[in-house]
C-alpha cells in the first residue's frame, strides 16, 4: 500500500496531524494491507518541524500503534548535505532497520539502470555478514531486469587517489567535497584511508 503526496493531490492530509493518522488507519481496517510505504518523510509529515524531537513524539507513538497492528512501514526520507538524514534522530528510535542508499562515486557507467551502495545504518535483528554494505546494481537487458548484488568493500581506490591529488594541489576538504560531489565527512575519511 503506497502513500505518496504527488500521488494524492490536493486530497492528500499531513500525517502530523492527528485526524490525518486516524484517516490513515481506517484505510488500513478497511484494506488490511502487509505493508504501508510512506514516500516521504518530509511531504507526508510536513507540519512537524524536523529538528526538534517534541514534533515527533505523536508521530513515534502513531508508529508503536502501526506496528502493533503487525504492518511493516516503510518510511523513505532523504539525506542531508552530510549525507546523514536530515532532521532530529529521535525519528531514529522506533526503527528497526534504517537502509541507506548512496553512490558509489567510482566513476563507473551504468546508463543501464541504478546502481547504489545499499548500507544498514540500524539493523535490531540481523547482524554479521547479512548486515553487511552491498554493491547493487539493476541493469536492464533483452530478458528484463536483472538485480545483482556483491559485497561492497568501501571507498575505490580512485576516490582516494583523487582525494589525496587534489589535497597535494592546495584544496581545502571542502573544496575537494564539492569538486569530487561528496560530503565533508566523506573526504576526511578518504584522506585517513578510512
Amino acid at each position: 500500500m503506497p502513500l505518496s503526496a504527488c500521488v494524492a493531490g490536493e486530497n492528500w492530509v499531513d500525517f502530523a496531524d492527528p485526524h490525518g493518522r486516524l484517516q490513515l488507519l481506517e484505510i488500513i481496517k478497511n484494506t488490511r494491507p502487509k505493508v504501508v510505504i510512506l514516500d516521504n518523510k518530509s511531504t507526508l509529515i510536513g507540519s512537524t518541524k524536523e529538528n526538534e524531537a517534541d514534533s515527533w513524539r505523536d508521530i513515534q507513538s502513531w508508529f508503536i500503534t502501526l506496528r502493533k497492528m503487525g504492518l511493516a512501514v516503510v518510511l523513505v526520507h532523504h539525506s542531508g548535505k552530510n549525507g546523514l538524514q536530515r532532521g532530529t534522530s529521535l525519528t531514529e528510535v522506533v526503527l528497526d532497520t534504517i537502509i541507506k542508499l548512496s553512490n558509489p562515486r567510482d566513476r563507473e557507467s551504468h546508463e543501464n539502470g541504478a546502481r547504489f551502495i545499499l548500507s544498514y545504518e540500524k539493523n535490531r535483528h540481523f547482524f554479521g555478514p547479512e548486515a553487511a554494505p552491498q554493491l547493487v546494481s539493476l541493469t536492464t537487458t533483452s530478458q528484463g531486469p536483472i538485480w545483482e548484488a556483491q559485497p561492497w568493500q568501501g571507498p575505490s581506490m580512485a576516490d582516494v587517489e583523487e582525494a589525496h591529488r587534489l589535497k597535494a594541489e592546495g584544496l581545502s576538504q571542502r573544496e575537494i567535497a564539492q569538486r569530487m560531489g561528496i560530503a565533508l565527512g566523506k573526504v576526511n575519511k578518504l584522506l585517513k584511508g578510512e
